[in-house]
């Protein structure tokens, strides 16, 4: 049995498409780091100073507004992350669907 697909050699060869939605994947997985790691540095700077966007913060009011800026870092990375990921998924449904459509009628070719 050769490697592949199925035994079919090498497999089919496989034309890479949707170039921009593979660009867009990557700058949405570019945009969630960058804006966790803006949230993050928010954060910080939230929590240890006592004035922050001249806004003068009491007691607990610090920490509450910092876990904000926390929580909200991290569901856009989520989120922003996530959506580049989706569209991977959708790309690679669509190889593989185009490679199992070549395949079947390679063998339906073939055996006819």
């Amino acid at each position: 049995m050769g490697g592949g697909y199925g035994g079919y050699g090498s497999g089919p060869q496989v034309t890479q498409r949707y170039k921009a939605l593979r660009v867009m994947a990557v700058l949405y997985k570019v945009l969630a780091f960058i804006l966790a790691g803006i949230s993050a540095i928010l954060g910080l700077i939230t929590l240890t100073s006592p004035r922050t966007f001249g806004i003068a913060y009491y007691g607990g009011a610090n920490v509450l507004a910092a876990l904000f800026w926390f929580i909200s870092g991290a569901l856009t990375f989520v989120f922003l992350f996530g959506a580049g990921e989706f569209i991977l998924l959708f790309i690679n449904i669509e190889e593989n669907t185009r490679i199992t459509n070549e395949i079947l009628q390679r063998r339906n070719g073939s055996s006819s």
